[in-house]
């Protein structure tokens, strides 16, 4: 079985590029904010579940800050920066098909 993860551009159908079992990927999102102390969170999602939380990486004047869960310390990594975030994800598996989330600050996990 093959996993593709793709990456579109938001309000675009078409992917900008997809991923495949056994290999990498990098997520980016930007952000804007005024705030100095400034702390990013991934999260993903699986169909009819409550969003999982994968991790939170400090940029700006909290850059040696993160944060992992523990199943994503050895295949998940992120970068912050000034206005960007990234998520790395290697060797990926079937169980890493979810949809993606980059947060300013916490997000519930439950569903409403």
């Amino acid at each position: 079985m093959v996993l593709t993860i793709k990456r579109y551009y938001k309000g675009s159908d078409q992917p900008l590029s997809s991923s495949t079992e056994g290999s990498g990927v990098t997520l980016q999102c930007s952000y804007s904010t005024t705030n100095s102390y400034v702390i990013l969170y991934w999260y993903r999602k699986y169909p009819n579940q409550v969003m999982q939380y994968i991790l939170q990486k400090g940029a700006r004047s909290n850059s040696g800050y993160s944060n992992t869960a523990h199943f994503a310390q050895e295949r998940f990594s992120s970068i912050a920066e000034q206005e960007t975030t990234t998520l790395t994800i290697s060797t990926l598996v079937l169980s890493d098909t979810a949809i993606y989330y980059c947060a300013l600050r916490p997000t519930s996990l439950h569903s409403a």
